[in-house]
C-alpha cells in the first residue's frame, strides 16, 4: 500500500476512534471524520463512501490480523509438538511459548 494512502487511512481511523468515543457511529458525519481527521470529503470519498464502511474496514483488518496470528501460534505449538515427539528437551522460552 502506498505510504501516502497508508497515512491517510490511519489519520481517518484514528479521527474514527476519537468521534466514536463520544457518539454514534450513525451520528458521525463524513464532514466532521474529514475535519478531525484534517483531510478533504474528497479524499475520504477516494476511499470510503460511508463513515459505517470505515469501521468495516477496521473490524476486517483487526479479524485478519488476528486469524494470522492465532495461525502462527497453531504453526508453533504443532513444531514444538513434533519436537518433543521425537525426543527433543525443550528449554528455551522461545521453544515453550
Amino acid at each position: 500500500m502506498d505510504r501516502r494512502v497508508a497515512r491517510t487511512k490511519k489519520n481517518i481511523y484514528m479521527a474514527f476512534f476519537r468521534l466514536v468515543q463520544t457518539k454514534a457511529i450513525d451520528d458521525i458525519t463524513v464532514s466532521e471524520l474529514a475535519r478531525t481527521a484534517d483531510i478533504d470529503r474528497k479524499t475520504f470519498y477516494l476511499h470510503y463512501q460511508t463513515v459505517r464502511d470505515v469501521f468495516v474496514e477496521f473490524k476486517q483488518m483487526i479479524y485478519d490480523s488476528l486469524l494470522e496470528i492465532l495461525s502462527e501460534a497453531e504453526r508453533h505449538v504443532n513444531e514444538n509438538a513434533r519436537r518433543l515427539e521425537a525426543g527433543e528437551v525443550l528449554e528455551r522460552p522461545n521453544d515453550v511459548a
